[in-house]
Formats: structure tokens, C-alpha cells, sequence
């Protein structure tokens, strides 16, 4: 699900102005000249989709060599692959 904007900047350089339509902004930029750009602006940053382990990687993370390891060390190591497949 895509994030819609909540107003629009007309950017030099910097924010120098927003606007509530896109249309008004694009016409701030036009009278500014060929300097100004028009982005959208947001409330938040769009987020990145999780990544999920694969079988192998759940596997990987509950074996230890030929030994399977115990659970609550298997649920570390699954935490840790998941956060180091996310940031």
C-alpha cells in the first residue's frame, strides 16, 4: 500500500514553499523558473517490505555443526538473522 502525499514543496535547493494541490505547486515552479522543482511531501517515509528467513536460513540459525541447539538460543539466532536481513 503506497503513501499519498499530504501537500506538495516547490523546492531551490531547499523547501522554500508547499502547497496543498499539486497543480498550485506546479505553478509556484513554473513562476520561479527552470531552478524550482515540484516533489511531494509525506507524513512519514515510506517503509521498507520485511524480509522474511528462508527455510535455509531457519535451519542455519537452529543448527549448531550436526547439533541441533537449544530453543531459546535458536530463537536468538533467528532474531539476529531477521534484524541483520532488515536494517
Amino acid at each position: 500500500m503506497s503513501q499519498e502525499p499530504v501537500a506538495w514543496g516547490v523546492f531551490e535547493g531547499n523547501l522554500h514553499d508547499m502547497f496543498f494541490t499539486q497543480e498550485e505547486a506546479q505553478e509556484m515552479a513554473r513562476l520561479k523558473g527552470s531552478h524550482a522543482e515540484v516533489r511531494p511531501l509525506y507524513t512519514t517515509p515510506p517503509q521498507r517490505t520485511w524480509v522474511e528467513l528462508t527455510d535455509e536460513q531457519m535451519l542455519e540459525c537452529n543448527m549448531d555443526g550436526d547439533f541441533v541447539v537449544d530453543r531459546e538460543i535458536a530463537k536468538l539466532n533467528v532474531q539476529a538473522k531477521i534484524k541483520e536481513l532488515n536494517t
